[in-house]
């Protein structure tokens, strides 16, 4: 696992101030589950633990990275409050088309064991690569694609079950 940063007041700060605004854009996806002082949380939450991780070596941005923490932070509140896991779309026409997606999404992913939802919510909730998932997991990314594989397998058999 790679070895977190130190990260000090003003590199936190100077960083706040050049990505609030693209923060609460991304945040602003969750304003119907989250308060805006909870959604601002987030995004400190989410800055700090970016920049704690951040490697150049990637060849990510900063923006890029933090675009995926913010998401992983909102969500991970939603689901503190209990409220469904995510709106799925920008374009959802109404909140009772939201949730009713939502708890669909939920009732998919409950087939799945523990590790498995793990790894289908970071890889295509977080829009984590199969190298950052299996360092989280502690498996190969060979693994890592087998898991996908097969929880996708057993959802979309589920689906057409239904």
């Amino acid at each position: 696992m790679a070895k977190k940063r130190t990260v000090d007041d003003q590199e936190f700060n100077a960083a706040r101030n050049q990505y609030d605004n693209r923060m609460m854009r991304v945040s602003q996806k969750y304003a119907g589950s989250l308060s805006p002082d909870r959604r601002k949380a987030c995004c400190d939450m989410a800055l700090w633990r970016c920049l704690q991780a951040y490697d150049s070596s990637y060849g990510q941005s900063v923006a890029s990275s933090l675009h995926r923490f913010v998401r992983w932070e909102c969500l991970n509140a939603i689901r503190e409050q209990g409220q469904p896991l995510i709106p799925l779309a920008d374009d959802m026409e109404s909140p009772e088309e939201t949730l009713a997606i939502s708890m669909i999404l939920d009732d998919y992913l409950s087939l799945l064991t523990q590790r498995d939802r793990r790894v289908i919510e970071a890889r295509y909730l977080e829009s984590c690569t199969f190298s950052e998932i299996a360092v989280r997991e502690h498996c190969s990314i060979q693994g890592v694609k087998n898991i996908v594989d097969r929880s996708m397998s057993v959802m979309t058999e589920a689906a057409q079950e239904a």
